[in-house]
């Protein structure tokens, strides 16, 4: 799947929350404490109903938001699958439509408190495509340093370059390796001006 599983306004999800609390969930807020737990089961029935397809020895991965709120907006339950064990790997993902930065800090926590690990995305095609090979191995770098157990990539195919990100000592390195050198700005040389303002033509 190349999206995020949700729950938004399906007309199962509007008649049945009428039925519940007699109103319609189109007119309140997303984040209303009557809605998010509401929307949880939608998605929470479907990964049951597989597990009980592939048996319990098989992993489940999911894929969800890089922030608590937008996994409750749209109906992730992702502290109840890690908790109960119906999910073994959560892969939070940076939407580039709400940029928000990944709270690992509350993916730790869930992986620290349950069997689930979390394989953030370190390289999102869309994001990602025009970055540096450096600013790849800083960013993997931060997720791991932040508690990710493991990394995942969207859209990283034949046609980008190898991201080529090593082992985390050989991470680790580079960050030593790649400080960057002091600029010294050069003036003349050999008495000739050589700044843009001696020779705005070779400058330009």
């Amino acid at each position: 799947n190349r999206g995020i599983p949700c729950t938004l306004y399906e007309e199962p999800v509007v008649k049945e929350f009428e039925q519940e609390h007699g109103l319609d969930i189109r007119t309140l807020d997303d984040m209303d404490p009557r809605v998010v737990p509401f929307r949880y089961r939608y998605i929470t029935a479907y990964l049951t109903e597989l597990r009980n397809e592939v048996g319990p020895d098989l992993p489940i991965v999911a894929s969800c938001f890089a922030t608590q709120a937008l996994n409750d907006r749209y109906g992730l339950d992702i502290r109840g699958w890690a908790k109960s064990g119906l999910v073994q790997h959560l892969l939070p993902f940076l939407w580039e439509w709400e940029q928000d930065p990944y709270e690992m800090d509350v993916f730790k926590e869930l992986a620290d408190a349950t069997a689930c690990k979390i394989w953030p995305f370190a390289f999102n095609g869309n994001l990602h495509r025009a970055k540096l090979p450096r600013e790849h191995r800083r960013r993997t770098l931060e997720l791991i340093r932040a508690g990710a157990s493991g990394l995942a990539a969207w859209d990283a195919g034949l046609d980008l370059p190898p991201l080529n990100l090593g082992h985390v000592n050989e991470l680790e390195l580079w960050e030593e390796l790649a400080v960057p050198l002091k600029q010294t700005d050069i003036h003349t040389i050999g008495g000739i001006a050589v700044d843009a303002v001696g020779t705005p033509h070779y400058c330009a």
